[in-house]
């Protein structure tokens, strides 16, 4: 029984590999081998990543006598690394897996249950983990090899405390999952709370990237002075660091420590598993009560479906929504450092027109929302829904249309007018930075439409298919900026050769965009609503 369970366990945590999700069909011998080395080289960069960051630790460390002070960062990093690519698939795996009330209505002791399902948490949790723990161990023993100092007990002790920190891992996992299990049911809109939590997530990367060389000699600086407040105060903590250099007595209180630590949640989870496995899936009865609707006109009622369909997806917002936050975010930024732009601008613009630049700068951020390129596959196998409405179904396109400017549109002009008022430029260029941005933001918006009904994707099982892989996404994103460095080496051979001023480019480029704008809702309207009544 044990084993059959940890057979379909392990086929659940290769599924990916194994299963098309858009077809929902087997994948060949072929694709499976071409995925794994690609994974395996994604692997590759990310182990790459932490050796860098482990070599920058290693040599200073030893050098000092602070080997397990080394050992200590290094397992912080594989800890919070850890936990945060396993806490989610225990949220999904031991608490919330579709088969849960399936198992546990069969003569199967919870006990066997929970032990699979901790076996498919704990395969994900060493696995993050050892992306940043062996490149780290690794560089420990170059560094100890080149001073012929490696013992046999130190690489026993770095590879043992490798499956002892996932199994501490393991236990702050399902912790933490149980955590955002519980939010997750008392969540309203779990949509918003996903996309915030993603730009956070995204942020704090950023942040910690860029500054990531400063942080690593701020360590380094430091390394006396908390080594001996560790050492001083947090004894287990030294513990960790002295265990992967080998030593044998705090190799065994740590496996103490993380056994008791483990059983204990063990335990728990064995008493409560049942209750926690079948809470997922619980009703909450409702009493009707009657409110009223508000009436919206066809094309009110069409864009608020619109909205609500970009507004309930994580997915769609994160992916094809970024320049929402970020146009904002350059507002202020323009608007706390107009002093240092309207300098840097007035030095350069002798070279280059200040005017060109923001346009430039105006584009390319709002080509970044592509809501429209993948609206038509998004209507799934409730496109029929629409179109046997009686309602002219260039309305329904104009629909998705409307809502991609209307995403893109306020805050790119909201930057642009700031822009005028922060750069040295005159009253004609200041007209075009607010023209030309918003030309593109319609001519995008248009393009994305358009590519989808000749690429459209309606048989997709889950939606990231048609968001992150559909023909339209692409061809709308690297087209828009494909378009933009085609307009830039015209700029510069035209400022070269010929001379011409700046602003008489950017009207050039308004009207040919406004007349490609004109044909592509032609198209729409005669033979794109063709289309969409034929898909």
């Amino acid at each position: 029984m044990l084993r059959a369970l940890l057979r379909k366990q392990w086929m659940e945590l290769n599924t990916w590999a194994l299963q098309n999700r858009k077809t929902g069909q087997n994948r060949g011998k072929g694709q499976i081998v071409g995925l794994m080395i690609l994974y395996v080289l994604l692997f590759l960069m990310l182990g790459g990543f932490f050796f860098f960051m482990a070599s920058m630790l290693c040599s200073t460390l030893v050098s000092l006598n602070l080997g397990w002070y080394y050992f200590f960062i290094i397992t912080c990093m594989a800890v919070l690394f850890g936990v945060f690519g396993s806490v989610f698939s225990t949220y999904s795996t031991l608490y919330t897996a579709k088969d849960n009330e399936l198992l546990l209505s069969m003569p199967i002791p919870p006990s066997y249950i929970l032990f699979v399902r901790l076996f498919g948490v704990w395969f994900w949790s060493l696995l993050y983990e050892a992306l940043v723990w062996v490149p780290g161990l690794i560089c420990y023993w170059m560094v100890m090899s080149a001073l012929n100092q490696l013992t046999v007990m130190a690489v026993i002790g770095g590879i043992l405390q490798l499956f002892l920190l996932s199994f501490f891992i393991l236990m702050l996992s399902c912790l933490l999952g149980y955590v955002v299990a519980k939010i997750s049911r008392l969540l309203k809109n779990r949509s918003f709370v996903t996309v915030f939590v993603s730009l956070v997530f995204f942020a704090a990367y950023y942040f910690f990237y860029s500054r990531s060389a400063q942080i690593l000699q701020q360590i380094l600086n430091s390394a006396a002075v908390m080594s001996a407040k560790i050492k001083g105060s947090a004894l287990p903590l030294y513990w960790v660091g002295r265990a992967s250099e080998g030593d044998w007595f705090s190799l065994l209180m740590v496996t103490v420590i993380v056994a008791v630590l483990f059983l204990g949640v063990c335990f728990v989870l064995s008493r409560s598993y049942i209750k926690l496995a079948s809470s997922g899936q619980q009703t909450v009865r409702k009493e009707y009560a009657a409110k009223g609707v508000k009436r919206r006109s066809v094309d009110g009622a069409l864009l608020y479906k619109e909205s609500r369909r970009f507004f309930t997806s994580p997915t769609y917002m994160l992916n094809c929504g970024l320049s929402i936050v970020f146009l904002p975010i350059l507002t202020v930024l323009a608007i706390v450092y107009a002093p240092m732009i309207y300098a840097m601008a007035d030095q350069i613009s002798a070279y280059c027109s200040p005017a060109l630049l923001a346009c430039g700068v105006l584009a390319m951020t709002a080509s970044m929302n592509d809501v429209s390129a993948p609206s038509v596959s998004l209507e799934g196998s409730a496109l029929w829904q629409l179109q046997v409405l009686p309602v002219d179904p260039y309305r329904i396109l104009l629909a998705k249309l409307k809502w991609h400017w209307l995403m893109t549109l306020p805050p790119t002009l909201l930057l642009s007018v700031c822009l005028v008022f922060v750069l040295p430029v005159s009253e004609l260029e200041a007209l075009m930075m607010i023209v030309f941005p918003s030309l593109f933001v319609l001519m995008i918006g248009e393009i994305g439409l358009v590519a989808n009904l000749k690429m459209p994707n309606l048989t997709w099982k889950n939606e990231i298919i048609p968001i992150k892989q559909g023909g339209s996404v692409l061809l709308t994103l690297f087209g828009a900026w494909g378009i933009l460095i085609m307009l830039a080496v015209l700029c510069v051979l035209a400022i070269m050769f010929l001379a011409v001023p700046a602003v008489i480019l950017l009207a050039v480029f308004s009207v040919l965009i406004g007349i490609v704008c004109l044909l592509l809702r032609s198209w729409l309207k005669d033979k794109g609503t063709k289309i969409w009544m034929s898909l």
